[in-house]
């Protein structure tokens, strides 16, 4: 496998802090998701972590804590100052390392707004068995809770 050089500098400064991107790798969305992803990392800023990836896990979260997570959301560890966010602030995040995708973080601050776009990955999350299956991805092996 050939590894790629590294990124110029101006292309880092461009990107936000580096992320460990902890997605469940047996759902059809996430792993639609990723793929969409990858190619826009230009600055190579995001590793993604399969929750089965015997991996480091995000600090003050034990393998239960983030298999009780992996059922509801995204986990975002911020590398540099050890925040773990999820769901849609996890995304926002996501796309705030991405130069091309970067403008789009400020709607997420507007007032009202981030409400509603958690409320949004809320209802993404809670069906993406079905939604996954509706599209023709792999359906999610995980049961959510409730």
């Amino acid at each position: 496998m050939i590894t790629p050089s590294p990124p110029p500098a101006w292309v880092r400064r461009l990107c936000g802090p580096a992320l460990a991107v902890y997605f469940d790798e047996d759902c059809g969305i996430c792993q639609a998701t990723v793929r969409a992803l990858r190619p826009l990392d230009r600055g190579r800023r995001l590793t993604f972590l399969g929750y089965d990836d015997d991996l480091p896990l995000p600090p003050g979260m034990d393998r239960e804590a983030l298999e009780a997570r992996r059922a509801v959301e995204i986990v975002v560890h911020v590398r540099s100052t050890g925040v773990v966010l999820g769901g849609a602030r996890g995304m926002l995040q996501i796309l705030a390392a991405l130069p091309l995708l970067r403008f789009v973080v400020w709607l997420g601050r507007l007032p009202g707004l981030s409400h509603l776009l958690e409320a949004a990955y809320r209802t993404v999350a809670r069906n993406r068995r079905r939604i996954s299956v509706a599209l023709g991805l792999d359906a999610c092996r995980v049961r959510l809770p409730g």
